[in-house]
């Protein structure tokens, strides 16, 4: 597979023509150029279905072709349209610009390191490289809430399907440092090592968590082998898992809603220090679906 079989010669020359121009703007317009022609790259390609009998679970089937959207994986349907990069391009910077206005009186500060982050009450730090690194950084007991969403075992290559915004950003990203599950024969990443590597970053939050901190995990995997990573939980850790409840979308994916044996759901797993009493305990019991127990593996029937 090539990047021709996902995208026509013409939307090609088409994106190349936007990002020369996105280049002759100062660098913080370009942050935001190149934000919107990434997102927007996906409806730009082959990979947009096309609908046809639409309403046929209703006895009212229509012979109407109509545009779909750009789904998860590199899926290229026999049957696709072809829509005008441009007016990709600028249905979504008016999307942007939308919600730019609509925030325009929040100011955020933006510290430009770890240090300076921790001195301060307030603001954020940006930081895209590998996570386990980063964390190595960070002093012991310095956060009090970490939130994260990490790989859910081989449901999704991250890496992989963000190659297409990687070649438009020209970015080199580090596969090797992916802790995921692939099926890629090339990469070797079994779940053994996904395992391992999850124990070795939730090792890391449990250093970095305050006695009274609370750690997230959004998570959930078809199978109980990809749950072992919480095993270690009870000898190798710090932390304890205290429950979890589901997660709520605000929009069930193409993939979700037909794919056989798809999941519908994620989980919120909530752990927190061994030992240590928390405040926020009864606030936990009014969450809906709010459970003490490990989730059992959610899958669509």
């Amino acid at each position: 597979m090539s990047i021709y079989d996902l995208f026509t010669r013409r939307a090609l020359h088409n994106i190349d023509l936007i990002l020369d121009e996105i280049k002759l703007f100062p660098d913080v317009i370009q942050k935001a150029l190149l934000l919107t022609l990434t997102s927007s790259s996906g409806q730009m390609s082959s990979m947009v279905f096309a609908i046809t009998n639409r309403g046929k679970t209703k006895n009212q089937m229509s012979n109407k072709i109509e545009v779909g959207s750009w789904v998860i994986g590199y899926w290229r349907p026999e049957l696709h349209f072809e829509i005008n990069v441009w007016n990709c391009f600028e249905s979504r910077a008016k999307k942007l610009y939308k919600a730019l206005i609509d925030i325009s009186n929040h100011k955020y500060l933006r510290h430009e390191s770890i240090s300076a982050l921790l001195k301060s009450k307030q603001g954020a730090l940006i930081i895209n490289d590998d996570c386990i690194d980063v964390m190595q950084k960070i002093p012991e007991k310095s956060i009090k809430l970490i939130c994260t969403d990490p790989p859910h075992s081989d449901r999704i290559p991250y890496l992989e399907l963000s190659e297409i915004w990687n070649s438009i950003l020209n970015k080199n990203v580090n596969f090797e440092k992916e802790i995921i599950v692939s099926n890629a024969k090339e990469r070797n990443k079994k779940k053994n090592e996904y395992i391992e590597k999850m124990k070795l970053f939730i090792s890391e939050a449990s250093r970095l968590l305050t006695d009274d901190g609370m750690f997230l995990i959004y998570f959930n995997a078809r199978d109980q082998e990809s749950w072992k990573f919480l095993e270690m939980l009870e000898n190798n850790s710090d932390l304890q898992f205290i429950g979890s409840f589901p997660m709520e979308y605000s929009a069930n994916s193409v993939v979700q809603d037909n794919r056989k044996g798809g999941m519908k759901t994620d989980y919120v797993l909530v752990l927190k220090r061994k030992g240590c009493c928390t405040s926020y305990k009864h606030k936990l019991d009014k969450i809906p679906g709010w459970s003490t127990l490990v989730p059992q593996i959610a899958s669509a029937t």
